[in-house]
């Protein structure tokens, strides 16, 4: 912004969408550990996430792109995120629930993850956008279908 203030920025936490393999998205690598039935592991249920499908972001990016066509004094920065809030281990069970895959090998994990910082609650406010009647949300339930399921084999 600061080389010229008439650009944009689209701000966005965690993403997910179309992939070619699960390790792609820090969603999707989630499946992964669904799946492994026969290992235990656990999961963060501490930090809260919003995952953002991208064929949203698009959606929003292109409206963008069209509300500055129709008014070029929209600039600066905007933020888009999903509005299902979420943690690690509740996305997991999530898929597991859409794929009917028992989730009961994974276990949530109440501290903070270790490691790299995170923030508790990665929530964006989105309120400029729509304000402008900017948006779309896919439900995480749907996206992670749709995104997963070329990767669920039903014994």
């Amino acid at each position: 912004m600061s080389v010229n203030k008439d650009n944009g920025i689209l701000r966005v936490p965690i993403l997910y969408g179309q992939i070619e393999t699960l390790e792609e998205s820090a969603v999707t690598c989630l499946f992964s550990k669904v799946l492994d039935t026969g290992t235990k592991c656990k999961l963060s249920d501490y930090e809260r996430r919003f995952p953002t499908h991208c064929s949203d972001v698009a959606f929003v990016c292109r409206q963008l792109a069209d509300k500055w066509l129709q008014d070029s004094s929209v600039s600066g920065v905007f933020q888009w995120s999903g509005d299902d809030n979420m943690t690690k281990y509740t996305m997991a069970v999530a898929m597991g629930e859409v794929f009917g895959i028992p989730t009961d090998h994974i276990e949530g994990d109440k501290n903070p993850t270790s490691g790299a910082p995170r923030p508790y609650n990665a929530h964006l406010d989105a309120s400029r956008l729509e304000g402008m009647s900017i948006g779309r949300r896919m439900p995480f339930r749907q996206g992670i279908q749709e995104s997963l399921k070329p990767f669920y084999k039903k014994e």
